[in-house]
C-alpha cells in the first residue's frame, strides 16, 4: 500500500513537472511571437555600426506591418513611411543631420514599380537638442513627423487568382553637418536600414468567372433536385 502511494505521488509529480514545462514553453513562445509582431514593419539601426554614439534611425512602413490590403489587377497601391532620427552624443556635438538619399525594393514579378521620383520625398532630419530624445523633421528644423509616401506599385492585368509580392524596402542615407538647412555639407554615409513589405492581388476577371461557375453549379444542382 505504501509502495503504491509513493508510485502514485511520483507519477503526480512527473505530470506536474510536464505541465509546468509545457506552460513555460507556451509562455516563452507567446512572448517571442509578441516581440516579433511588435518588430515587424519597424527597424532601428545604428547610423555608424562601429560607433553607437552617432545615434540611430528607425524606419517603418505605413501600414506598420508592411502588408497592404488585398488589391486587384490593374490597380495602384502605395506604402507610406515614418523615419525617426535619434542622435547620440557624437551627433549632437557635431550637429549631424540625417539625409535620406534613396529607397529601393526587390524586383516585382506581378506589378510595376512606380518610376515617379515624387513618390518618395527624401526627408532631411535635424538632430535633437538632447541626446537620446527622438527628433523627427520633414524638410525643416521644426519638430515634426517625417512621414509621407514611400513606394508605389501598379498591379499587372491578366493575373492568376491570387499573386503575392514580398521583399524588403531598403533606405539609404547620409550624415550631413552644418548650422542650418541651407548650409549643410556631407559628413559620412549612414548605415542602410531595411523593413519588410507584402502585397497581394486577385484578378477581377478571375473572380467574376469563379463566381459565375459557382452560380451555374448551384442552379444546375437545384434543377436536378427539383426534377
Amino acid at each position: 500500500m505504501r509502495r503504491t502511494t509513493i508510485k502514485s505521488g511520483f507519477s503526480t509529480t512527473i505530470q506536474g513537472m510536464k505541465m509546468n514545462t509545457t506552460l513555460r514553453n507556451l509562455t516563452i513562445g507567446l512572448a517571442a511571437a509578441l516581440a516579433l509582431a511588435a518588430s515587424v514593419g519597424a527597424t532601428t539601426v545604428n547610423l555608424n555600426p562601429d560607433d553607437p554614439t552617432w545615434g540611430t534611425v528607425t524606419f517603418e512602413t505605413n501600414p506598420l506591418t508592411g502588408t497592404l490590403e488585398q488589391s486587384h489587377g490593374g490597380q495602384t497601391q502605395t506604402w507610406g513611411y515614418a523615419i525617426t532620427y535619434t542622435p547620440g552624443q557624437y551627433a549632437i556635438d557635431h550637429n549631424l543631420w540625417f539625409v535620406a538619399t534613396g529607397i529601393s525594393a526587390g524586383g516585382f514579378n506581378n506589378a510595376y514599380a512606380s518610376q515617379h521620383p515624387e513618390v518618395f520625398d527624401f526627408p532631411v532630419i535635424a538632430p535633437a537638442s538632447m541626446p537620446g530624445d527622438p527628433y523627427t523633421a520633414y524638410y525643416t528644423v521644426a519638430p515634426a513627423i517625417a512621414t509621407g509616401n514611400l513606394f508605389q506599385i501598379q498591379w499587372k492585368t491578366g493575373l492568376p487568382y491570387v499573386v503575392d509580392e514580398t521583399g524588403f524596402f531598403i533606405l539609404s542615407g547620409e550624415m550631413w553637418t552644418g548650422n542650418s538647412f541651407d548650409g549643410l555639407a556631407k559628413f559620412a554615409d549612414a548605415a542602410p536600414v531595411s523593413t519588410p513589405y507584402a502585397a497581394s492581388a486577385p484578378e477581377p476577371v478571375s473572380l467574376i468567372l469563379l463566381g459565375t461557375a459557382f452560380s451555374v453549379a448551384y442552379w444546375t444542382r437545384r434543377r436536378r433536385k427539383s426534377a
